[in-house]
């Protein structure tokens, strides 16, 4: 991209982000003054220390001695360069951004903004699905069984997908939703035989949401009793999620992670509800694969400490063992609990 275009872009972006809507999802925000103020979620702040100028479209925190404008919010928040800030605020604000270089294609903001809303549309469906349905009692005597509270229920959209090879398919016929970008986004498949049919039909789902808080996959766990030899299956790599890349429950727990300066990695999405339940809000967990790389690089935006929480049988003991050496490379401080 070059330097003239990369302004046109920075500038488009700036007007069209306003940075008391940009901080407020992050920082409950009441209004003083001229001013708009906050917590600030980098220091144990126990009076308003965040100030956000609505006028000037900048932030600062004097106790911190840190602000600037949105991009600034987003690099620190994120944990992200600027070039990454900028894409992401583009992506937010619907913004195309130039081609970085011949052979890179733009991005294209449009297409993937309808399919985060088909996903959150599909989550909201499961979501009320278990709250309501007759045909969903079996999934909450499940949650209640392992003590998962209506708060975490609501807080992480638990939802359930009734046990139909169609359901889903059906709903978004009647309410004008797109099949294929269902299809796009993994929640409904094709067989070997070309006949479509709902990927996570009587499961518990837990939504995994990005550290924008949109829903951009999902985890289905079978009901206990039920006979499928897949406990767990996560949504396929699609254009809004690719498995290595993510984390569960990042998006709650980045702000404690980052306040008390290190993260939990549990084993799993009800490991980190009951973790949230008891007060520790800064664990997340892996999405049924091995801790890798990228999962590394991905918590230091955040924390300098990482805590292993993992099962304590040998396999658990092996795990914690095999990925020393990615946190020793990628200079973190790995603890094991």
């Amino acid at each position: 991209m070059s330097s003239g275009l990369f302004d046109d872009a920075k500038e488009q972006v700036r007007r069209a982000t306003d940075v008391v809507d940009l901080i407020a999802p992050h920082v409950p925000l009441q209004r003083q003054g001229r001013q708009m103020v906050g917590i600030c979620p980098w220091h144990d702040d126990s009076r308003p220390s965040l100030q956000v100028n609505p006028e000037r479209q900048s932030w600062k925190c004097w106790v911190c001695d840190i602000g600037g404008d949105v991009f600034s919010f987003t690099m620190r928040i994120e944990g992200v360069d600027f070039r990454e800030a900028l894409e992401l605020l583009a992506e937010r604000a619907g913004i195309e951004m130039p081609r970085r270089g011949r052979g890179e294609p733009a991005v294209k903001t449009t297409e993937k903004r309808l399919l985060y809303e088909a996903m959150s549309w599909t989550s909201q469906k499961y979501h009320e699905f278990l709250l309501k349905a007759a045909e969903a009692q079996a999934a909450r005597d499940y949650l209640a069984d392992r003590q998962i509270s209506a708060d975490s229920i609501a807080r992480y959209c638990i939802g359930f997908a009734p046990d139909s090879w169609d359901w889903l398919q059906k709903l978004a016929d009647r309410e004008g939703k797109s099949r294929e970008q269902l299809e796009s986004i993994g929640v409904i498949r094709k067989s070997e035989r070309g006949t479509m049919y709902d990927f996570f039909k009587g499961r518990v789902l837990f939504p995994i949401r990005d550290t924008q808080q949109r829903t951009i996959a999902f985890g289905g766990r079978v009901l206990p009793g039920v006979d499928d030899n897949r406990k767990y299956i996560n949504s396929p790599e699609t254009p809004l999620f690719t498995k290595n890349e993510h984390v569960y429950g990042l998006d709650i727990a980045r702000a404690a992670a980052q306040k008390i300066g290190s993260v939990l990695v549990m084993e799993g999405y009800t490991d980190v509800l009951m973790a949230h339940q008891f007060g520790f809000t800064n664990a997340v967990a892996v999405l049924g694969t091995a801790l890798g790389a990228s999962h590394v690089r991905l918590l230091r935006r955040h924390t300098d400490q990482v805590v292993l929480v993992l099962d304590g049988d040998t396999a658990g003991q092996v795990r914690a063992t095999e990925v020393l050496s990615l946190f020793i490379s990628a200079q973190v401080d790995m603890r094991v609990l």
